[in-house]
């Protein structure tokens, strides 16, 4: 891995000198949580095989002392909305891809429509998803899982690092799309990236600012100021709510794709559920007895249970869903008493 900083003096006349410098930024921490090693400057760095952390690493740039600007400016494209384009900026495409998804909480279905943004190294093939996610109804409060192809050297086996919900730390042996699959909490997991109003990087070679030419890249992100309640998540509440990918090109110039997560939630109740028998009582005859009764549920997706009070009444099911027709027998009486029994079935006696 070859990283270039350091301390330049560039002379501009015979009476004055520009200083530039190295300065650094970020903000948060990242918690290896196999290692115990953390990092509060809210960076990690990929070694080659897999992203790491250590007490001093943080993201740098050069500025000019004598403004207090950043030395090179970056040239930006930006990506958002319901419907963005595909586009080709520099040697990268940017796919966005429309889809739906749902989750289930205790109190009924959220149901989203998002944009997943694959961003693709050309000259590599690798790419990068930004998936959004929706926490409510609306378009309000969306963010970003995150997931990074690995450049692992060729042969070995495919390895993807995810940063999902709070965001958690994730390390996939997997290929990309197997690990868009994954939904566990707690497999493959390396760590936690935890702090709320957090400016994150993840940088390859020096980063964007530092290089090498051609090789400094940086995917950088931001997690919300105030966590956000979502009744159907298990990974936490503080998401990333901004992303962008910057890279310095052969020529030293730098660039900057900046996206904004979109997801639109809707939110369906779990039903109130009501049912309705045919008939409240019935009287069967003492030998070679049996009859049908209806069922009628107030939607199809209510579930009931039904239940006989003696062991001679018989029914055919012991439970289902929505509307049914069953059916009833009785054992043959032997003796001459009457007996009685009670059915129950959704809760209707």
């Amino acid at each position: 891995m070859r990283i270039l900083f350091g301390l330049l003096l560039l002379a501009c006349s015979a009476a004055s000198l520009t200083t530039i410098e190295v300065r650094t930024e970020g903000f948060g921490t990242i918690t290896n949580e196999t290692t115990g090693i953390q990092n509060l400057n809210g960076a990690m760095v990929w070694n080659g095989t897999t992203w790491v952390v250590n007490d001093t690493w943080a993201h740098k740039y050069f500025i000019d002392t004598r403004t207090g600007a950043r030395l090179k400016s970056y040239t930006t494209r930006a990506y958002q909305g319901a419907a963005p384009s595909p586009d080709t900026f520099g040697t990268y495409t940017v796919q966005p891809i429309p889809y739906t998804y749902q989750k289930t909480a205790a109190n009924g279905v959220y149901r989203f429509q998002a944009i997943e943004y694959r961003i693709r190294n050309q000259a590599t093939g690798r790419q990068i998803v930004l998936r959004s996610r929706g926490t409510q109804t609306g378009a309000a409060n969306a963010y970003f899982d995150i997931y990074i192809e690995d450049e692992v050297a060729a042969g070995a086996p495919p390895q993807t690092t995810a940063l999902r919900g709070d965001p958690v730390w994730f390390t996939y042996p997997l290929s990309l799309e197997q690990a868009l699959l994954q939904t566990s909490s707690t497999a493959s997991r390396t760590g936690l990236l935890p702090t709320a109003g957090g400016d994150y990087y993840l940088d390859y070679g020096g980063g964007a600012d530092l290089g090498p030419h051609g090789e400094g890249r940086s995917i950088q992100f931001q997690t919300a100021t105030v966590p956000v309640a979502d009744s159907a998540l298990t990974l936490g509440s503080v998401f990333a709510i901004t992303a962008q990918y910057k890279w310095m090109d052969d020529a030293g110039n730098l660039f900057e794709m900046r996206f904004l997560p979109y997801a639109s939630g809707t939110f369906t109740p779990n039903a109130t559920c009501t049912f309705t028998l045919s008939a409240h009582s019935t009287t069967l005859p003492a030998t070679h007895s049996g009859t049908f009764l209806a069922l009628t549920a107030s939607a199809p997706t209510c579930a009931w249970t039904a239940a006989t009070s003696a062991s001679w009444l018989l029914l055919d099911t012991s439970g289902g869903t929505g509307s049914a027709l069953l059916t009833l027998r009785a054992a043959d009486n032997p003796s001459t008493s009457l007996r009685t029994a009670t059915l129950t079935i959704g809760g209707q006696s």
